[in-house]
Formats: C-alpha cells, structure tokens, sequence
C-alpha cells in the first residue's frame, strides 16, 4: 500500500480480487457465499432468503422481492429455496426479521395458542 492509497479503496480493490477468486475456483460455496454477503454488505445490499414447499411464479417472485425490498429500506438479494415441510405458504427473512406465513409455522402457532389456554 502506498501513502497516498486509501485503506477502504485497498479493502474494495481486495475485495474485487477475492470476489473474481472465488468465482474462477472450486471454493467451497459457502466461503463463496460468504464473500457475496460481505460484498452486498460493502455495498448496501441487503440479504433475503425465501422459502417455499414448492417452485413459484414470476409474479409472486416479483411479488416477494418488492416486500423484501420495503422491509430491507433498500436494495435487497434474494435467494430462493424449496421446503416441502412448510405444506403450503411462504417464509420471507431479511436480516434478523423471519415472516413466517407458511401452514407449517401457523399450525405450530395454533398448537402453541392451545397449550397455553389449556394451561
């Protein structure tokens, strides 16, 4: 690093290097993962993960990434995964906050409301 280089310009060029790195090698994905998240961090891109028990449509796709991308107050990734437990429904987390909109999650809502009553 010369005098002159700006310590964050280095972490970013870094970055950039590490980023072509990983993409051009048989890293393990989730060092690669990793390194998007710290990349999407670097660049205000928040993370989101949807879950469904079955593929969905683009519309509903669009549907969820505009949810996402008003919960996360600004440009959001997406990833997509299938989870045939949650029997129908979706789970949408971003960040720390978990909606969780799936039967799976209401019936285990339901159940926990009806213990509680039965005291």
């Amino acid at each position: 690093m010369s005098e002159n280089e700006d310590p964050e310009a280095l972490a970013r060029r870094f970055l950039d290097l590490w980023q072509e790195h990983v993409a051009a090698s048989a890293a393990d994905p989730a060092i690669a993962e990793a390194m998007h998240e710290a990349l999407d961090a670097r660049d205000g891109i928040s993370t989101a993960r949807v879950s469904t028990p079955s593929e969905i449509g683009a519309e509903e796709r669009s549907t969820i990434e505009a949810q996402a991308k008003e919960i996360a107050g600004g440009a959001v990734r997406v990833t997509y995964d299938i989870d045939p437990s949650l029997v129908g429904g979706v789970t949408l987390r971003v960040g720390d906050l978990l909606i969780d909109g799936s039967v799976k999650g209401k019936l285990a809502r339901m159940r926990e409301r009806i213990l509680s009553e039965a005291g």
